[in-house]
């Protein structure tokens, strides 16, 4: 009995916590505890005899305050402010781009 050795894939060094297959299975979605996504291309149709996983790179999902104008808000110091920027709230004015404020 012949049995191939599957190739590993070593990520981040973070270790995986979730996995998903693509439904043709030629990706593979991998993601760890710090919200990164990685792709895989797993086979390639056109060189069918080539088994190496093949890494095609990485992504964060949104931040949870991404794109949230923050400019009118009250009753935050300049600590909390600079949080939610960091986590994609924005401050500015709507009537800035107009040239108005």
């Amino acid at each position: 009995m012949y049995i191939r050795r599957s190739p590993a894939i070593y990520g981040n060094g973070r270790g995986f916590r979730s996995v998903s297959f693509s439904a043709d299975g030629r990706y593979l979605v991998t993601g760890d505890r710090e919200a990164w996504i990685e792709l895989w291309q797993l086979y390639d149709p056109s060189a069918p005899e080539q088994f190496e996983p093949q890494y095609l790179g990485r992504m964060t999902p949104p931040r949870p305050y991404e794109g949230m104008n923050i400019t009118h808000v009250t009753g935050l110091d300049a600590v909390q402010r600079a949080g939610l920027k960091a986590l994609g709230a924005i401050e500015h004015s709507p009537l800035a781009s107009l040239g108005r404020c």
